[in-house]
């Protein structure tokens, strides 16, 4: 896979972030108080971590890097295309030269 250095490291930071996760998970998946939310509650890490922690602070980064993708690449496709109609255009036009030469 050949990912630009940007994009593998914010993959690598969040690979490590969900990793973490994945530790609190286990050690608060037999915690006796779920009914906090950490760490808003009275209750520590071991005892009120659980899987809604979970989800929320590992599918919200996914959630707000997939809406800002979506922000900052609305007119992706335009670019695209206008990028493939100058090149066609620059083959096209170096055609051309070659072939009057």
């Amino acid at each position: 896979m050949n990912l630009p250095p940007q994009v593998r490291k914010i993959l690598g930071y969040f690979i490590g972030w969900a990793f973490i996760h994945l530790v609190f998970l286990s050690l608060g998946w037999s915690g006796k108080n779920h009914d906090d939310f950490w760490p808003f509650g009275f209750y520590s890490l071991i005892e009120s971590y659980d899987m809604s922690e979970f989800l929320v602070y590992v599918l919200g980064p996914i959630v707000i890097f997939y809406v800002l993708f979506l922000i900052f690449n609305a007119n992706l496709e335009e670019r695209i295309d206008k990028e493939i109609e100058r090149k066609n255009e620059k083959e096209h036009s170096s055609l051309e030269t070659t072939q009057q030469s």
